[in-house]
């Protein structure tokens, strides 16, 4: 109850919390449902993390990376320094090997790519030059291969290749209109998105086309969803809580 999770990855059957005030991880097997402190040692002020089920990749002071072995014992190292890219940046995501930063500051993406020298790259400027998208006031940041974002009233922004491809949804009675949370990855065919201020889930084809919605009072002060399709589960954190949802 003393753990305030602030951000939330899913992995197999093992979802990660992070606590970035007390700078901590916990692991629960929704199977078990059994909790288990990750300890990741010196890893500065955690502000997001990834998680890929072999590593964990927090964006603090730069990006560490923390690896976990079977008895869930870790090793961390910082893997990027801070620069221009990351200092500021909110979130940060992987897609393959790659590591992909938003930075709303400087309204843009970028992406470290493995060098073969080993560790990674430079940071790459992810969006094309031409692009003029405003990314003042977005709320959350998903990788499949492309890239989404939603903002501050509720629109959900595609991005393929460094440009902004159209998206639409339909058939849904009630458009967003409020702050969203956008969650999808490249094992899931749908996206789910999360709008607490109309306490609802909304499942929706990457097409557009809208599938599901669900409501629930529970879900005005939720902060963070994952989904895994396979179990047919959506997972929606709210400070020291998670409520699990049946597809």
């Amino acid at each position: 109850s003393d753990f305030l999770a602030s951000r939330i990855a899913f992995s197999d059957q093992t979802l990660l919390f992070l606590d970035t005030g007390k700078k901590k991880l916990l692991s629960l097997d929704v199977t078990k449902k059994q909790p288990l402190d990750i300890p990741i040692g010196d890893v500065g002020q955690a502000k997001d993390f990834s998680y890929d089920s072999k590593n964990i990749f927090v964006l603090s002071n730069g990006i560490y990376q923390v690896n976990i072995g079977q008895s869930l014992a870790t090793a961390s190292a910082q893997i990027k320094t801070e620069d221009d890219a990351n200092r500021d940046a909110q979130y940060i995501r992987t897609y393959g090997k790659n590591i992909y930063i938003f930075n709303k500051s400087k309204s843009n993406i970028y992406r470290y790519a493995p060098s073969d020298a080993g560790g990674y790259s430079a940071p790459i400027t992810w969006l094309r030059p031409d692009q003029r998208a405003d990314l003042s006031t977005v709320s959350s940041f998903a990788v499949d291969g492309d890239i989404w974002v939603t903002n501050q009233n509720g629109k959900i922004h595609r991005f393929s290749a460094g440009q902004e491809v159209p998206f639409v949804s339909m058939g849904l009675k009630d458009d967003f209109t409020t702050p969203t949370l956008l969650f999808t990855n490249e094992n899931l065919s749908n996206i789910y998105v999360l709008e607490p201020q109309k306490n609802r889930v909304v499942v929706l084809k990457k097409t557009g086309e809208f599938l599901n919605e669900i409501k629930s009072d529970n879900l005005a002060t939720a902060t963070a969803l994952v989904a895994n399709e396979q179990l047919q589960k959506i997972y929606v954190l709210s400070g020291s809580l998670v409520y699990e949802i049946s597809l």
